[in-house]
């Protein structure tokens, strides 16, 4: 009986890290950033300027980063779950046809599934 090998992950992040990365670049530095900055003028902090340069272009690299990982992934044939092959039937109709990458058990545990159209 031949081995399987399963097929290895290409991307640099999971799906919960790259989310977990998204909230962060996208709410949780932008807030930490806005709170030094308020509590900097209400202290009257002059050297403060370092952490705010430092926390927006930490922001800038990891949205970049992020921007990066988006577009290989949309790129990639990884977001498909399957092959949705459209052939014309004998009486002009269309028949659609299946071909699954992923278990059909596990289909109902995903949110939403996306396949790739193959006209035929």
């Amino acid at each position: 009986m031949p081995q399987q090998v399963e097929p290895q992950n290409e991307y640099a992040f999971s799906n919960g890290l790259y989310d977990g990365l998204k909230a962060m670049s996208q709410y949780i530095i932008p807030l930490e950033t806005l709170v030094v900055f308020a509590i900097a003028i209400i202290v009257d902090l002059d050297a403060i300027d370092w952490l705010l340069g430092f926390l927006i272009a930490f922001n800038v690299v990891l949205g970049i980063v992020l921007g990066f990982a988006k577009r290989s992934y949309d790129r990639s044939e990884a977001k498909y779950v399957g092959t949705m092959h459209v052939v014309l039937g004998t009486h002009g109709g269309k028949i659609f046809s299946l071909e699954l990458n992923v278990d059909p058990d596990d289909l109902d545990t995903h949110e939403e599934v996306t396949f790739k159209v193959q006209p035929g």
